[in-house]
């Protein structure tokens, strides 16, 4: 990164943390051989990827840290960035910081998608432990989407199945109620 001009340099974060966004949007490769066409300090295409992978390694580690935009800054001037560059990284990272984390919370949110779930309410009738005979219990079936695409294309649709105790149950749905709050504050 030492090696390009500032607004190349300036020009090849931006189009890293616009990938890291929305990477449906940017052909990374294709910007990157582009890049190295265009950029005559650095010709390398080799320099290039090193740069990109670690470019993107310590943009992702600020991520999953949730580092400050100084914080990201020093961990480019420690791996030896200019620090005038350094401090243009930090102000891209201002920029697109809302997009990186709302990239990140709804990869989250799609990864374990809840399909369909099934409940049956049974009472235990027979059994090797006497006192479980004519207790009650709650068989639920989850069927979760986990983003996961199988060769056909199809999504693959992982079944989860639990047992429960009626005040399990009721401790189950109390945490549910929980998350389920959690994911509305997040979504405002």
């Amino acid at each position: 990164l030492n090696e390009m001009t500032d607004s190349a340099c300036e020009n090849f974060i931006e189009a890293i943390l616009i990938f890291m966004a929305d990477p449906t949007c940017t052909d990374l490769l294709e910007m990157v051989a582009n890049f190295s066409s265009s950029n005559s300090r650095v010709t390398a295409k080799s320099q290039i990827k090193n740069a990109l992978r670690g470019s993107l390694a310590v943009f992702q580690q600020a991520l999953q840290s949730t580092l400050t935009p100084t914080n990201v800054k020093l961990k480019f001037v420690d791996f030896g960035l200019d620090i005038l560059k350094a401090e243009k990284v930090m102000t891209l990272w201002k920029k697109h910081y809302v997009s990186l984390s709302r990239s990140v919370r709804n990869k989250l949110i799609v990864v374990n998608r809840l399909v369909d779930m099934d409940w049956v309410f049974g009472v235990t009738s027979s059994t090797d432990e006497v006192e479980k005979v004519g207790s009650t219990y709650l068989k639920l079936r989850f069927s979760i989407n986990t983003g996961e695409v199988d060769d056909q294309g199809d999504k693959v649709i992982d079944v989860v199945n639990l047992e429960l105790t009626v005040p399990q149950f009721y401790e189950f749905l109390a945490l549910m109620r929980a998350a389920a709050a959690q994911l509305d504050l997040l979504s405002y």
